[in-house]
């Protein structure tokens, strides 16, 4: 049961590894949101 006087000190610590790949991983969704945009683009071009 949870009890509201002992602190809870069992949460993971985040690595560094974890960190680098949120980084990438934004990294990765910026440039693909960049590509789907200049690809609707593209398709506004089409006659």
């Amino acid at each position: 049961m949870l009890d509201k006087s002992i602190p809870y000190n069992e949460i993971p610590l985040i690595s560094s590894i974890q960190i680098e790949e949120t980084r990438s991983l934004q990294k990765l969704a910026e440039d693909t949101r960049v590509a789907i945009e200049l690809l609707n683009y593209a398709v506004d071009t089409l006659p």
